[in-house]
């Protein structure tokens, strides 16, 4: 299902400042797409205050589902996310794929510790990542860093 931001140059469509919360399991659709997918898009400003939710509780106790990303990022330049809460992700909260000078900041990524597989970030393929003054407390890896990768931290 296709909702959200207009991308017409006339919109504000980059301020995240309420809540988003992920359907439940049975109303996700294609769990091979991510709640909110940004791709090939260059000089793009994500700010907010706003709260993602994913309801990552109903889908942790399944050991053999294949759980989704709340937010991609899919061949972005020159990319800026800040001050937005990110919780609760079936699967990794973040991914980041085939991005260059990408800078995420003032971000607070959270899921309970018990919680399988929810990377806050999940990197690959990307050049010159910034990570800045965040706070990422997940059940997996703060940051997962897969192949093709440059980042500063």
């Amino acid at each position: 299902m296709n909702y959200g931001a207009d991308g017409n140059a006339k919109s504000d469509d980059t301020n995240i400042l309420g809540s988003i919360v992920a359907p439940n399991k049975d109303n996700w659709g294609d769990v091979n797409s991510p709640l909110i997918r940004i791709s090939n898009v260059n000089h793009l400003t994500v700010d907010g205050g706003g709260h993602i939710e994913g309801n990552g509780n109903i889908w942790w106790p399944c050991q053999t589902c294949k759980r989704p990303t709340l937010l991609s990022f899919h061949a972005c330049k020159d990319l800026s996310v800040s001050s937005l809460h990110i919780a609760n992700s079936p699967g990794a909260h973040i991914s980041i794929n085939g991005c260059e000078n990408a800078k995420f900041f003032k971000m607070n990524i959270n899921a309970p510790g018990n919680s399988p597989n929810t990377d806050a970030y999940d990197i690959a393929s990307s050049k010159n990542v910034v990570f800045e003054d965040s706070t990422l407390a997940v059940g997996d890896d703060c940051i997962a860093i897969n192949g093709g990768v440059d980042l500063v931290m």
